[in-house]
């Protein structure tokens, strides 16, 4: 089994920072989407973008509407990385199940959005990845407490993790000191 995102770093690093992008560009779009709600020539967009839809929700669509469905959306976006950040950080296998769930659910919206969503869908579907991983990792043993200075790696350059006496052995308990 890969240990490595992309023969980079870790999944669980990989997982910090999917959550970490996630988090800072919906918490901007939290503050900037209401100040574009306001503008009359963002609101003109939005309906010319449904117009060209032919069907009864696409016509009788109130263009802040969307604005809250999307800010619904951006607040869950917030819950969810922090909830996938939580995850990581503390091995709780529960909270990288529902973020990877999030994602999929975030992938099948941003794709019944048509074309704009195809960027942001295949984000989700990419994020998704690593939390993926680091759950079969932890299901197997390898990605736990104990264990993470063994394989804990950024641009590959773990030393102790690319040590043949350290790879995915166990760390041992006791004192340090």
């Amino acid at each position: 089994m890969n240990l490595y995102f992309c023969g980079c770093c870790d999944f669980r690093k990989a997982v910090f920072v999917f959550n970490l992008i996630a988090l800072v560009l919906a918490l901007m779009m939290a503050f900037v989407l209401p100040g574009l709600l306001k503008q009359q020539e963002f609101i003109d967009e939005v309906q010319e973008d449904y117009q060209q839809f032919d069907d009864a929700f696409s016509k009788n669509m109130d263009p802040r509407m969307v604005g809250g469905l999307l800010e619904a959306k951006l607040i869950a976006n917030i819950l969810v990385s922090a909830l996938g950040i939580f995850g990581a950080w503390k091995f709780h296998k529960w909270a990288l199940i529902a973020t990877a769930t999030a994602y999929g659910v975030f992938t099948v919206l941003d794709l019944l959005a048509g074309i704009p969503g195809l960027i942001i869908a295949w984000y989700w579907a990419l994020a998704m990845y690593p939390h993926i991983m680091m759950i079969k990792l932890m299901d197997g043993g390898i990605m736990t407490e104990e264990n993470y200075p063994n394989i804990s790696s950024c641009c590959g350059s773990n030393s102790q993790a690319a040590s043949p006496n350290n790879v995915a052995t166990k760390v041992p308990n006791g004192s340090y000191v």
